[in-house]
């Protein structure tokens, strides 16, 4: 064999090796990317469900422990109180095109959703709903009341 013919079928068979090789580490990096991509999927398949009413509800603040009330005799009973706009809580406004106050009524564990106009105790009507207040207006007297978040 002459010596070009030698030089040539060593290139070639170096050229092959080097082919063979790298398909042989980019099969491995495949099967290495797909173990990783599935403990992602595995770690990452079950979305968040939780909504904000589920939310609010596991704050204690919002969703407070009802009261158990001691037992009244007659002589110790006392008229129940009447409510008043500050019995709720303000805990969030929305400023969309239709504006809403969330409120958490007392006695309640899901919030309410006020539009403008609405009211939760007569006769007082939600006339104003700006961030982080509300104003409510009396509907006997004009009489107005601001109320602010978590207060």
């Amino acid at each position: 064999m002459s010596r070009n013919k030698l030089i040539v079928v060593l290139a070639g068979c170096w050229i092959v090796a080097a082919i063979l090789g790298g398909i042989v580490n980019l099969l491995s990096a495949n099967s290495n990317s797909n173990s990783r991509d599935a403990q992602t999927l595995i770690q990452y398949e079950a979305p968040d469900t939780t909504t904000w009413k589920q939310v609010m509800s596991n704050i204690e603040k919002f969703n407070p422990e009802p009261k158990q009330k001691p037992g009244v005799s007659q002589e110790n009973a006392v008229e129940p109180q009447k409510r008043q706009l500050t019995d709720a809580i303000l805990i969030g406004t929305v400023l969309t095109e239709q504006q809403r106050a969330i409120l958490l009524l007392p006695g309640d564990t899901e919030p309410v959703v006020l539009s403008l106009g609405e009211q939760w105790l007569a006769p007082w009507s939600l006339t104003q709903i700006e961030q982080g207040r509300v104003v409510w207006q009396n509907d006997d007297t004009n009489q107005q009341q601001q109320q602010v978040l978590f207060q």
